[in-house]
C-alpha cells in the first residue's frame, strides 16, 4: 500500500511540475524582463517588468530628437536591468547554479547591446534643429559615406561655418540640365516633382545652366507651414552637405518620414 502511494505521488509530481525558480530553465525567456517571472508564476511581478519596458520603448520611439526620448531609453535600460537581477536573485539562492552564468551574461548584454544601438541611433537618428525655420530633423550622417544624394532626397547642410544648418531637397545632381521656363522649373526636359518649387520673381523670363561636377541642386527646405514661399535654389558642394535628413519630428503634427 505504500509503494503505491509512493508511485502515486511520484507520477503526480510528474504531471504537476514545480514553477520555482530552481525547477524552471532560464533559456531565451531571460532576454525579455518580466517573462521569466511570469514562467515562474509570479504574473503581477512579470507583468510589471514587461510593461513598464515596453511603456518606455514606445515613449522614447514617440519622443526621439529630444532629451525626453534619450531619458525614456534610458528607463527601458534600467528595466531590463532590474528584471535580470531580479532573476539573479532568485536563482543565486542557496547556490549559483548553470543558470545563472546566463542571467548574468544578460547583465553584460544590457551593456553590449544598449550602448552600441544608442551610438548607432545618434549617427543614423540625429536629432537637429533648423536655423531657418526652427524644425526638428532626424539626420543620418553616414547616409553618403558611399552613396551619392539622389533627386527627392533632403539633406541636411551647412552652407558655411557660420550659416545657420538647414534641411533641402535634391532637384538636380551633377550633370542634370536645368531650366526656368519663367513659370516652373525643368531637370533634363521634365517639371521638377517638389512640393515648393519655389519662384524667380526678378530672374529672366527664361534661364538654362548645367550642375556642376560634386555638387547638386538644392531646393527649399520643406513644405511646412513655417517654410518660406518663394525661397531660392541653391547649388551646394557635397563637402558642404552633412547627412540625408530622413524624418521630421517637430512640430509633432507635421511629423513624417521624408
Amino acid at each position: 500500500m505504500g509503494s503505491s502511494d509512493h508511485r502515486n505521488s511520484k507520477r503526480d509530481a510528474r504531471q504537476c511540475p514545480s514553477r520555482s525558480p530552481f525547477s524552471v530553465r532560464l533559456g531565451w525567456r531571460v532576454l525579455i524582463p518580466g517573462l521569466t517571472q511570469m514562467t515562474w508564476r509570479q504574473r503581477e511581478r512579470g507583468m510589471v517588468y514587461l510593461v513598464s519596458l515596453l511603456t518606455s520603448l514606445g515613449t522614447s520611439l514617440f519622443c526621439w530628437g529630444g532629451l525626453l526620448g534619450w531619458c525614456f531609453l534610458a528607463f527601458g535600460f534600467l528595466t531590463h536591468l532590474a528584471a535580470s537581477l531580479d532573476v539573479l536573485r532568485q536563482r543565486a539562492f542557496p547556490v549559483f547554479p548553470r543558470g545563472v552564468a546566463l542571467a548574468a551574461a544578460i547583465l553584460g548584454m544590457g551593456l553590449t547591446v544598449y550602448l552600441p544601438i544608442g551610438a548607432l541611433m545618434r549617427f543614423c537618428a540625429f536629432s537637429t534643429c533648423s536655423g531657418v525655420t526652427g524644425d526638428g530633423y532626424l539626420v543620418n550622417r553616414l547616409a553618403y559615406q558611399e552613396g551619392e544624394p539622389a533627386p527627392g532626397h533632403y539633406i541636411w547642410m551647412r552652407l558655411s561655418p557660420v550659416s545657420s544648418p538647414r534641411a533641402g531637397q535634391v532637384l538636380a545632381v551633377a550633370g542634370q540640365e536645368v531650366e526656368w521656363t519663367g513659370r516652373r522649373w525643368r531637370v533634363d526636359g521634365k517639371d521638377i516633382q517638389s512640393e515648393h518649387p519655389g519662384a524667380l520673381p526678378h530672374y529672366p523670363n527664361a534661364w538654362w545652366f548645367q550642375v556642376p561636377p560634386n555638387h547638386v541642386l538644392i531646393g527649399p527646405e520643406t513644405a511646412s507651414a513655417t517654410a518660406e514661399p518663394g525661397s531660392p535654389l541653391v547649388i551646394v558642394s557635397k563637402e558642404q552637405i552633412v547627412g540625408r535628413a530622413w524624418a521630421r519630428y517637430y512640430p509633432l503634427w507635421e511629423r513624417c518620414l521624408l
